[in-house]
């Protein structure tokens, strides 16, 4: 019968966040703290609704990125990723485009003796603007059989497995409106 390890020493957030409707797009603003260093950390997202782009602010650019998967051949786990980024530099007016292509294979199944990441998020109030998030891995050991006929009468037939493993890696409490 497996045992079962549970680690407990997370990294503590306070994580503040408000979305704007702004021209068919979504940004989103905020601020997170790391309890353990007291630092601040400022966050930007902003969702084009209409390609489904990105778009950031990278020191004095502003950034619009998209990314699309392509399958290719009759092979389902092989395909290619292409890559499109359009900048503008916010202090000169200069512009420029990249748009790059690369074939990769699809991403392989799940581990679980390295362990599975899961971020459950959890509401505290009815309308879903306070919750707690969490960072977790959950590891499962895989079994080991061994078939033993040694010196003794008779064989015998033994299951081995290691412990289940649970560690909880980040717990923050996030304030969105």
């Amino acid at each position: 019968m497996p045992g079962f390890t549970f680690e407990f020493d997370p990294i503590y957030y306070l994580k503040i966040r408000k979305s704007f409707q702004v021209l068919r797009t979504k940004l989103t603003m905020g601020a997170d703290f790391n309890t353990q260093l007291n630092i601040w950390q400022l966050r930007t997202i902003w969702e084009d609704q209409i390609i489904g782009g990105r778009l950031t602010v990278k020191g004095r650019e502003l950034q619009l990125t998209k990314a699309w998967n392509v399958p290719l051949g009759d092979r389902p786990e092989l395909g290619a990723r292409l890559k499109f980024k359009l900048g503008v530099d916010l202090y000169s007016g200069r512009t420029y485009c990249r748009f790059g292509f690369r074939t990769e294979e699809a991403a392989p199944g799940i581990n679980l003796t390295d362990g599975v990441p899961l971020h459950p998020k959890f509401p505290l109030d009815s309308q879903k603007h306070v919750n707690v998030e969490t960072k977790l891995r959950v590891a499962v050991p895989t079994p080991n059989l061994e078939f033993k006929s040694e010196l003794a009468p008779g064989k015998k037939l033994d299951l081995a497995m290691g412990d289940v493993y649970l560690g909880i890696e980040e717990v923050a409490l996030c304030l969105e409106y």
